[in-house]
């Protein structure tokens, strides 16, 4: 079985910092997989406005990889910035 298989999808890579305020990323298409690593700081990942806006139902960390059939991601920084790299899968069809 070949990666693309396991994962779903088409790779797009995005590189950004986050700081402690937040900030919401719009995929310009829906995911399968994602891939996420913090360098410096961990991160909080949201998979809900209301739960961003709420500071809830997070997963926190330096390195995510699961599912996610998503078309935004909310990111927070956990005691300061850091530069966060998102491996998203595209989902096909």
């Amino acid at each position: 079985m070949s990666i693309m298989q396991v994962r779903g999808g088409f790779p797009r890579p995005w590189r950004e910092t986050v700081g402690v305020a937040g900030r919401v990323h719009q995929f310009p298409f829906y995911t399968s997989f994602l891939q996420v690593h913090a360098d410096t700081n961990p991160i909080r990942l949201y998979f809900t406005e209301e739960d961003f806006t709420a500071d809830a139902n997070y997963w926190e960390g330096f390195d995510y990889e699961g599912p996610a059939e998503i078309i935004r991601l909310w990111l927070r920084g956990v005691g300061g910035n850091s530069v966060v790299q998102v491996m998203a899968y595209q989902r096909r069809g």
